[in-house]
């Protein structure tokens, strides 16, 4: 009896991935016989691409200055992955009242102090999920202090929610006017029951995954420095 075995090819499409450019997979099936059954053989036949795709992953982007934790409700690596997306999104609409909130579960590993790699930013953030922009109404800020307060807070840039009061990025009271909120297509669709983002006014996709947007800014800023402040006082 023979069996198939796939083999797909992902170094060589790597950076592409990485940065927005076309993506390809190249594969081919072997028939799994006596010849293959020594899984030496196998390894033979995977070890180049792995090789390649270590090469890439162990990229040296950044240095961080301190270990970054997903800490609640005030942690520096969501603050600091929320304050590199806002930067993003004011890229895309630089005239717009504009805030970030994204999750603590969707960040999946701290960066640890001294070098990051590429690989890391692939641990911290595994899935493809798109960096959007939703315009949301005036009103919504209220349930999305409520969601806060509630959930024990998550990553957020551009305001403040000191117990009952809200601020704006520049420390002065939340004035109540629509704004744009910059997030995951995942929570956009309700996930983590954030089920505020229904009163969405409009919603503009840049074609980016949050990964590359965090990707992008690590590598601009060059250092990561730490963030330590009070943005949420439950």
């Amino acid at each position: 009896m023979k069996f198939k075995f796939y083999i797909f090819i992902l170094g060589a499409g790597l950076s592409a991935c990485s940065f927005g450019k076309q993506t390809f997979v190249n594969g081919k099936s072997i028939p799994l016989s006596v010849e293959y059954s020594n899984s030496r053989s196998v390894d033979s036949i995977v070890s180049p691409y792995k090789i390649e795709l270590d090469k890439e992953m162990n990229q040296v982007i950044a240095q961080a200055e301190v270990d970054f934790i997903n800490q609640r409700p005030n942690g520096n690596l969501g603050f600091l992955v929320a304050d590199i997306l806002l930067e993003k999104g004011k890229e895309v609409l630089p005239n717009e009242k504009m805030i970030c909130l994204i999750n603590n579960g969707g960040l999946r590993a701290p960066i640890s102090k001294g070098n990051v790699l590429l690989g890391d930013v692939f641990k911290l953030m595994p899935f493809d999920n798109q960096f959007l922009l939703v315009k949301m109404p005036a009103k919504s800020i209220v349930d999305i202090k409520e969601y806060l307060k509630k959930s024990g807070g998550e990553p957020i840039s551009g305001f403040k929610i000191l117990q009952d009061s809200i601020f704006d990025g520049q420390n002065e009271i939340w004035k109540m006017e629509d704004f744009w909120v910059v997030t995951s297509d995942y929570l956009l669709n309700g996930g983590d029951n954030m089920n505020f983002f229904q009163q969405k006014l409009e919603v503009k996709n840049p074609n980016l995954l949050l990964r590359n947007a965090i990707l992008d800014g690590f590598k601009s800023r060059k250092t990561l420095s730490n963030i330590v402040v009070t943005r949420i006082k439950l």
